[in-house]
């Protein structure tokens, strides 16, 4: 990496980290992340729009390459919109969540892929490594610090819909200890987060039905952070992906909208389903 660049990207790259993860930031300047002290991670994979320097744009799978499996392109201003929201709820509860956001672009390496998906260089191996070797301690972190039960909120873009929001659980799968402990409500119900969003007048697919029923569409049916970090897994917490169309954060004005909403629905959320009874 030239030099000249080590400056810039470390100055912007972590909020608020223990020793052991600002020693790892040091290794990686390519991660937005703050540590919480609320029950929520928020991640988002592919908001990032830096190159890794000496890396090539991705190839992808041969037989991915024009069968549309295989996406290079960002995900617009999701990065903006994970980060906004998580100002606003340390703003509305006067507390931070947890955040993990990659600053690079798609074209060199995908967090939302399993490794040997993901990179085609070593440099980009090392970025992906610390995207979910930061993920995975703030998860571990979560489960010890909040029994009650946490949340991972993965943030994405989607074209299909500019007005809709899409749920991506593996039909329930990922939130499997969530519904377990209070019911369906906890996924669809007016303090959940896409119940939230729906009193809002927010088109959200499927609609807020008990998980399966319809089943989630298949392209935004919770991807690889979802399925190693959620509830169904050992060592996880409940997650949730939110594919947000173009008319949620394409415009600033309405990502900020967007944001505080957001925000609002992780307060309800936290209140009625991550925070301890007496």
């Amino acid at each position: 990496m030239p030099t000249s660049l080590i400056p810039r990207l470390i100055a912007c790259t972590v909020l608020a980290l223990s020793p052991a993860s600002a020693a790892a930031a040091q290794t990686n300047e390519f991660l937005q992340v703050q540590r919480g002290e609320l029950p929520v991670i928020i991640t988002a994979p592919h908001g990032g729009s830096l190159p890794i320097p000496g890396v090539p744009k991705r190839l992808g799978p041969e037989g991915e390459r024009t069968s549309g499996k295989f996406v290079t392109s960002q995900d617009t201003r999701t990065f903006e919109l994970a980060t906004t929201t998580a100002k606003r709820v340390e703003e509305l509860t006067g507390k931070k969540p947890y955040l993990v956001a990659s600053k690079a672009h798609r074209q060199y390496v995908d967090p939302n892929r399993p490794e040997k998906e993901a990179v085609e260089h070593p440099n980009a191996q090392a970025v992906h490594a610390a995207f979910h070797g930061q993920v995975r301690e703030f998860v571990d972190e979560l489960r010890k610090k909040f029994p009650a039960g946490a949340l991972l909120l993965d943030i994405h873009g989607q074209a299909a819909s500019t007005n809709t929001i899409y749920r991506g659980t593996q039909n329930g799968t990922t939130v499997m200890k969530m519904v377990e402990k209070h019911g369906a409500s906890a996924l669809t119900g007016e303090n959940s987060i896409l119940g939230y969003l729906a009193v809002k007048g927010i088109k959200i697919e499927p609609p807020n039905t008990p998980p399966g029923t319809p089943p989630e569409t298949r392209a935004f049916g919770g991807g690889y952070i979802v399925r190693s970090y959620g509830s169904h897994t050992t060592n996880g917490v409940d997650a949730i992906q939110l594919e947000f169309g173009g008319a949620f954060r394409m415009d600033a004005k309405k990502r900020e909208e967007t944001a505080r909403w957001l925000a609002e629905a992780i307060k309800a959320c936290t209140e009625k389903y991550l925070t301890p009874k007496p």
